[in-house]
C-alpha cells in the first residue's frame, strides 16, 4: 500500500507499507466478498490515513512507527472482522515514512536546525554544570577570605584598644612620664 496521508500536526507523508494477511475464513473471503484485495486495501488505507491524523509528522518520520502500525492492524482488524471479510491481519511493513521529495530538503533544514538545537542546549548545559560549580567555588573563598580578614581585623583593633586602655591607665596614673 502507497500513499500520502496527512498527519496531525498538518504535514504530509509518503508512506510506502506492506501488509501481511491470513485467510481465516475460506468461504467468507470468496463468496461474500466480490474484490477483498481491493476492499482490504481500501480499509487499510482508509485507517492509514485516520490514524495518521491523530499523529504528529516526527513522531510518524522517528520513533512512533511501530505504535502507529499497531494501531493501524487493531483498527483495520476490527473493521474488517465486521465486514466478514474472513482474513487475519498478520502484518504491517513500512517499507518507507517519509515527507514527499518535493519537501525532503526542508524537511531535512527542519531536522538540522532541530539537532543543533539540541546540540547546543546540550553545550549550555555543560556549560552550567561546570561554570556554576566553579563560581560558588570562587563565591565561598571569596566569603571565606572576607571572614578570615574581618577576624584578623577585629583582632588586631581589639589588640590596639587593649593597647590604648593599657597606655591610657598608665597616663592617669603617672601623666608626665607617659
Amino acid at each position: 500500500d502507497t500513499g500520502y496521508v496527512i498527519t496531525g500536526d498538518e504535514n504530509i507523508i509518503h508512506i510506502d507499507a506492506t501488509l501481511k494477511y491470513q485467510i481465516s475464513d475460506p468461504v467468507e473471503y470468496a463468496l461474500y466478498n466480490s474484490d477483498p484485495e481491493t476492499e482490504i486495501n481500501g480499509v487499510v488505507s482508509g485507517v492509514m490515513t485516520s490514524c495518521a491524523a491523530s499523529k504528529s509528522v516526527d513522531g510518524l518520520l522517528t520513533d512512533q512507527k511501530a505504535e502507529f502500525g499497531n494501531e493501524v492492524i487493531r483498527q483495520a482488524q476490527a473493521i474488517l472482522d465486521g465486514m466478514e471479510m474472513g482474513v487475519s491481519i498478520v502484518s504491517l511493513e513500512f517499507k518507507s515514512i517519509k515527507p514527499p521529495s518535493a519537501l525532503q530538503y526542508h524537511f531535512d533544514q527542519v531536522n538540522a536546525a532541530s539537532v543543533e538545537k539540541e546540540t547546543r542546549i546540550q553545550q549550555a548545559n555543560q556549560y552550567r554544570e561546570r561554570v556554576i560549580p566553579e563560581a560558588n567555588a570562587a563565591a565561598d573563598k571569596l566569603v571565606s577570605d572576607a571572614q578570615v580578614s574581618q577576624h584578623d581585623r577585629i583582632n588586631r583593633a581589639n589588640d590596639q584598644v587593649a593597647e590604648f586602655y593599657g597606655l591610657f591607665q598608665e597616663y592617669q596614673q603617672n601623666r608626665d612620664v607617659v
